[in-house]
């Protein structure tokens, strides 16, 4: 697997911290897309640099979660919302009170 290949991955799959930290490594010219993941060496990395970049979101990510309303013994409404921006009175009407 080569850098392209997993940071690609990484971004797919949210993995913030791991992105971040290869998107510094290739800013800095550390490594490069062609490079075997092998190369990969975090302690490169300016720690405090990359630890600026994840607080400020530079790469963009908008975690999403998941969360279930219990409405009565058989049903349930699932809402997907953004992580810190999750509350209770914020599920649409119409579910929770579809009949």
């Amino acid at each position: 697997m080569n850098v392209k290949e997993l940071y690609l991955d990484s971004l797919r799959f949210e993995e913030s911290s791991l992105a971040h930290y290869i998107h510094h490594l290739l800013a800095e010219q550390k490594i490069s897309l062609d490079d075997n993941i092998s190369k990969l060496d975090l302690d490169q990395a300016d720690h405090q640099k990359v630890a600026e970049m994840i607080q400020n979101n530079v790469l963009g990510f908008h975690k999403i979660g998941i969360y279930s309303l219990k409405m009565n013994q058989k049903d349930f409404v699932l809402s997907m919302q953004p992580a810190r921006k999750r509350q209770s009175n914020s599920i649409p009407k119409h579910f929770i009170n579809p009949r």
